[in-house]
């Protein structure tokens, strides 16, 4: 697959950004809290530089829109959208399930996305209609169909999403602490799908969103809607699990799409 010079960017971020985080893991860490239940690092706060001034230093004219700084709005069509450690608490304690997310839309469609898993070395990415790879191997998504024995992530904050899956799959469900990983496991068959609260901001989601795309899955919003940057609940799966899930969810009002 030839890069795009917005591939490549993310990719040099990505990996600039994972060497900020591998010199400090499993270190004590320093928690700077922005609310009761969220915190940052320096991790978090020198990979997001140093990722700023790679994307700024060739796309000054861009917009960002960033997880520790303010949104940087150049109206431009183009806009970064970054998350420089995704799994803050995982990192912060000492588990290795954690990443460095980068995405790039271009008026409001994302076109780029990439998911970097420092710790095993895994390089997740994808261009629109160009597919998805790890380690520049193309990646698929799983072919389970039975619901009953899928591995489904999410937060724990969807609790009324989970109890209907709970119901027919009890021990399918995951919480692994880091959502774009988890998008990114489930383009490469690891999982075969993933939820989405409406607590979840873009950088949750952006770059694995198009990974689980071009990898051949299927996301919608929780009635079976198309998916956009300001869905607020999202299911992201193999797509031969979806209509069930979504059944299983919102069983009065899903439109499915082909």
């Amino acid at each position: 697959m030839i890069k795009s010079k917005y591939l490549q960017t993310a990719i040099k971020a990505a990996r600039a950004a994972a060497v900020v985080l591998m010199k400090d893991f499993k270190k004590r860490h320093v928690k700077h809290f922005k609310t009761e239940s969220d915190f940052s690092t320096e991790a978090d706060i020198g990979a997001e530089k140093i990722i700023l001034k790679i994307i700024n230093e060739k796309f000054p004219d861009h917009n960002i829109v960033t997880e520790e700084s303010q949104e940087i709005d150049n109206s431009s069509d183009y806009t970064w959208i970054i998350d420089p450690l995704d799994g803050t608490i995982n990192y912060a304690t000492g588990i290795p399930y954690f990443c460095v997310s980068i995405a790039m839309a271009f008026k409001g469609k994302v076109m780029v996305g990439v998911v970097l898993n420092p710790h095993d070395k895994e390089l997740f990415y994808a261009e629109r209609d160009k597919g998805a790879y790890l380690n520049d191997k193309r990646i698929h998504v799983s072919k389970v169909s039975d619901i009953t024995r899928s591995y489904i992530a999410g937060p724990i904050k969807v609790t009324e999403l989970i109890e209907p899956i709970m119901k027919v799959n009890k021990i399918g469900y995951r919480i692994f602490g880091s959502s774009e990983l988890d998008y990114a496991n489930v383009a490469c068959g690891r999982i075969d799908a993933r939820l989405k609260p409406s607590s979840m901001k873009i950088w949750d989601f952006a770059a694995g969103c198009l990974l689980i795309e071009e990898a051949g899955g299927k996301i919608t919003d929780i009635e079976g809607d198309k998916w956009t940057l300001e869905s607020k609940q999202i299911i992201a799966s193999n797509g031969k699990l979806h209509n069930k899930i979504l059944d299983l969810i919102n069983p009065k009002k899903v439109l499915r799409l082909n």
